[in-house]
């Protein structure tokens, strides 16, 4: 089983960027994100909600088609992650597209 763990991306496009690169080329099972995932409100042009919805989510559709695999993501929120924003996170693990594991067990 193949995982990759990352932390502290802070909406920095090129970590995003560069991180679905390597899940690209890398192919795991499993993508562990550790918190501090959003940018701060001075670092983005628009609204969180778009943010993510493009740096983040929809990149997560898109490697799963190139790789023909159900990666699974399983992310929470960290200190600079504004719990304001926690559901969005919600809504997108009950929608499948990531596990948020803040506060549950999930089998992998």
């Amino acid at each position: 089983m193949k995982c990759i763990f990352v932390s502290d991306l802070h909406g920095n496009l090129n970590c995003f960027r560069k991180l679905f690169k390597v899940i690209e080329n890398e192919k795991p099972d499993g993508v562990f994100i550790g918190g501090d995932i959003l940018p701060n409100h001075f670092s983005v042009k628009g609204d969180i909600k778009d943010f993510l919805e493009e740096e983040f989510f929809n990149p997560i559709k898109k490697v799963r088609k190139i790789t023909g695999k159900n990666i699974h993501f399983f992310v929470i929120m960290c200190n600079d992650d504004p719990r304001i924003f926690e559901e969005i996170f919600k809504e997108k693990d009950k929608n499948k597209i990531i596990n948020y594991v803040h506060l549950k067990t999930v089998k992998f």
